[in-house]
């Protein structure tokens, strides 16, 4: 059988549109995030990664809230040491999967991304200390910023 170039793009398409609906025809569920798991997802972290001295909030929005192709995002207030950390809604998993092309996830998977992504965006936070670093110090940002994330992962094994 020879697929040509645009029927590829179809039958990619079709195989979704097909999964999605068998999701549907086996009750697949989608996991209930509530505010108080995604506290709870933070402030783990939070103790994790040291950074106590910030205050971080969690909500879940709709995907039309986010930026395209991505699952949560965030900002910052580095003077006021606000962040605030937007995930996406369980129930719009399915539409950014077929917005980017890939299998959707269920379930526990989109727990496990939602808290992921919280945890992705605090990384961030981490990191931003490189960034905003100058020639002159970016040795003293990197070893500060390597000491940080190696105490933190060290309080995760434990």
């Amino acid at each position: 059988m020879v697929i040509l170039k645009g029927e590829y793009g179809l039958m990619r398409k079709s195989i979704l549109l097909f999964f999605l609906i068998g999701l549907s025809c086996f009750g697949a569920t989608l996991p209930k995030i509530t505010q108080k798991h995604l506290d709870s997802v933070v402030k783990y972290w939070q103790n994790i990664l040291s950074l106590q001295d910030w205050e971080i909030k969690a909500s879940v929005v709709r995907i039309d809230e986010l930026e395209p192709d991505t699952l949560g995002e965030s900002q910052r207030n580095p003077s006021l040491r606000v962040m605030r950390i937007w995930v996406l809604d369980p129930q719009d998993y399915a539409e950014a999967s077929k917005e980017q092309g890939t299998v959707p996830k269920v379930g526990k998977e989109i727990s496990r991304d939602i808290d992921d992504t919280i945890l992705h965006e605090m990384v961030h936070l981490r990191l931003k200390e490189l960034v905003q670093s100058t020639d002159a110090n970016l040795s003293d940002a990197e070893e500060v910023t390597v000491n940080r994330i190696t105490s933190a992962l060290e309080k995760s094994k434990k």
